[in-house]
């Protein structure tokens, strides 16, 4: 007797679907051990590996919403707790998300709002940020990392640094060795008490060693009448972070006040490779007019000059250049222009006085014409 087609067809139908639950079954539970493991590391404090769990728990099982709410609460906390280590390449995307997590998920809206603040600085929107920050320390009161954030926000606001020192102060009594408040308590101390920010920001690099926080260590000491000492955190921040330009620009300027020329220039090369400009060339100049490069230090000088008018500090330097080279012309005329731009400037006046003077020997003895001692073209020997 010939078997019945359509049975056969049905039975083979049935043993695909069976084949396809048992392997459905096992991703499932592959999935649930590692959203489990992801949850147990992230009560540790170990969210970096829980993200890696919670990451693979939503390639076993894709389509299981609860994973993915996991990847993302975590993602958050991250974010929240820990905003440097985190890397956002879609802000709008995790804000759309913080949003919906935030109303299915209202015991983490602390999470979401610190989030949410972070992703608004992201935007420079710094109104919606301290929005979102206060609001998660209305929801949890003297949970660190919104208070953290919101004292690093208010600290670039001049009327609101009494408000970000209470803040800094609270998070350290919370946290002693929490190294983004040390710096940056030190760095809102940095102009006022340079000594005590000195103090907190050596504290700081004990924690976490940072190019950044070495910058500004390297400002208190000198603010603080112990430049020499900044010496050694300005080349330590250029060996944390090498692609630094800015550090190395620094450290051009401090081998230049101790008469380091040969090191300030290799310094400030480095630092115009890596993009620190213009203020990588003044400093090239600087060391140009040391050497006596007059020409060459004018050419810098007035470079950095067109690049920005707000450097006409730049023109002054220029004038020098010229008069070292023996160019009295332009350097007459790089003066008379720094003298309009500094106008009436304090922070000027004793370059000021010093133009005018310059100034002024030059019309008791006029220069010679721009042409004096030029060279007359071999074709015109006789």
């Amino acid at each position: 007797m010939r078997p019945n087609t359509t049975v056969l067809l049905l039975a083979a139908t049935l043993g695909l679907g069976s084949s396809c639950k048992r392997e459905d079954s096992a991703a499932a539970r592959v999935a649930a051990g590692y959203a489990r493991e992801a949850r147990e590391l992230a009560a540790q404090g170990k969210l970096d590996q829980a993200l890696v769990a919670a990451l693979f728990a939503t390639e076993y099982e894709p389509l299981e919403p609860s994973h993915r709410d996991l990847l993302w609460q975590l993602r958050f906390e991250a974010l929240a707790t820990s905003p440097e280590s985190v890397g956002v390449e879609q802000p709008l995307q995790w804000e759309y998300q913080a949003g919906q997590l935030a109303q299915r998920d209202g015991t983490r809206a602390h999470v979401y709002q610190t989030a949410l603040g972070y992703l608004a600085l992201t935007r420079k929107d710094q109104a919606l940020a301290e929005s979102h920050f206060r609001e998660a320390l209305r929801i949890r009161q003297g949970w660190v990392p919104p208070m953290l954030g919101l004292a690093r926000l208010l600290s670039a606001q001049a009327t609101k640094a009494e408000e970000a020192e209470r803040l800094f102060v609270a998070v350290l009594e919370a946290e002693p060795k929490n190294a983004a408040a040390l710096a940056g308590y030190g760095g809102l101390l940095l102009e006022r008490r340079p000594e005590q920010a000195a103090k907190l920001l050596a504290r700081a690099v004990e924690v976490a060693d940072r190019a950044p926080t070495r910058l500004l260590l390297a400002s208190a000491l000198s603010a603080s009448g112990k430049a020499e000492e900044a010496g050694g955190h300005l080349e330590r921040a250029t060996r944390l972070q090498p692609g630094n330009g800015e550090a190395f620009r620094r450290l051009g300027e401090w081998f230049l006040t101790y008469g380091k020329l040969h090191e300030a220039e290799a310094a400030f090369g480095e630092a115009s490779r890596l993009g620190a400009e213009p203020l990588a060339t003044f400093g090239l100049g600087l060391v140009d007019l040391r050497e006596g490069r007059g020409a060459q230090a004018a050419k810098r000088f007035e470079a950095v000059a067109s690049s920005d008018a707000r450097l006409f500090e730049a023109e002054y330097q220029a004038g020098r250049a010229f008069e070292l080279a023996g160019d009295l012309p332009n350097a007459k005329r790089a003066f008379e222009r720094y003298l309009r731009a500094a106008g009436d400037s304090v922070a000027h006046q004793a370059q000021v006085q010093d133009v005018q003077s310059r100034l002024a020997r030059y019309a008791a003895t006029p220069p010679p014409p721009e042409d004096a001692g030029r060279k007359e073209p071999a074709a015109r020997r006789r």
